[in-house]
């Protein structure tokens, strides 16, 4: 399992209608800083997002575990 001892997550969110989410996700690491922005639609309340990040040595997997319902709740782990 691989950690990053500084790595954390903004997650930003905005209703565009009703059933919609726009997410803008910053992950920031000691050496790399990665922005996704990521358009949800479903009725669900559950999301996971699997994110994989290919950088100059590692390869690292991100999964974000996104639970929205009247706010957002970001779990961050790193494998």
């Amino acid at each position: 399992t691989y950690t990053h001892a500084r790595t954390y997550i903004n997650c930003i969110y905005t209703y565009t209608h009703a059933h919609t989410y726009k997410l803008y996700i910053h992950i920031h690491t000691c050496t790399h800083i990665y922005t996704f922005y990521i358009h949800i639609h479903t009725y669900t309340h559950i999301y996971t997002l699997y994110i994989h990040i290919h950088t100059y040595t590692h390869a690292h997997t991100y999964t974000l575990y996104i639970h929205m319902h009247t706010y957002i709740h970001c779990i961050y782990t790193c494998t």
